[in-house]
């Protein structure tokens, strides 16, 4: 198979990585729940979500982030729903991610980071929730958190460690000299 090279640009000092679309199914063995998870979305039919595209996504994270800082946007889809904020305090408080124990290097803030970004895409698998992670430093360490996009077109930071959910100004605030490196979506 040729590999799809990804479309990289620039916006003042952010360089944004799209992956290039291109439909991959492995070729997978029935499995009955999958199977009635499909007749049940075709019976009960699904929620509308609002929905953004990737232009916008990336718009809201520069606006977030800020386009004067040099970071990374690693962007996969073309599109993504958009859930209430009231919608992920509930997953939140259905997940388990926060009670897992620290461990230093092998179950840190970015293991914690992947591990709810995980359980929350799959509680709400086939939505397509505008949720990521974002690892950002300081002069003195760097941090792995998640993020989200909220259907008021808000961004939200969570941190996967706790579940407290802040503003990327609630981070300058406690952290003035932070920078982003790399936002995930």
């Amino acid at each position: 198979m040729k590999a799809v090279p990804a479309k990289v640009e620039k916006r003042k000092k952010v360089t944004i990585i799209r992956l290039a679309r291109k439909t991959y199914l492995p070729e997978r063995k029935f499995c009955i729940s999958r199977f009635l998870r499909t007749i049940k979305k075709f019976f009960v039919g699904e929620k509308e979500y609002k929905e953004i595209d990737w232009e916008r996504t990336v718009e809201i994270i520069l606006d977030t982030f800020g386009w004067n800082e040099k970071y990374f946007i690693a962007i996969s889809d073309e599109k993504f729903r958009l859930i209430s904020l009231e919608e992920m305090k509930k997953l939140l408080a259905e997940d388990d991610t926060d009670q897992l124990p620290y461990i230093p290097e092998y179950g840190d803030c970015d293991d914690f980071a992947d591990v709810l970004e995980g359980q929350l895409k799959k509680k709400t698998w086939g939505i397509g929730i505008a949720l990521g992670t974002i690892w950002w430093f300081t002069k003195d360490f760097g941090h792995a958190q998640n993020f989200f996009i909220d259907d008021k077109l808000n961004l939200y930071i969570i941190e996967p460690q706790n579940d407290e959910i802040m503003t990327w100004q609630d981070i300058k605030n406690q952290y003035p000299d932070v920078k982003p490196f790399l936002v995930k979506i």
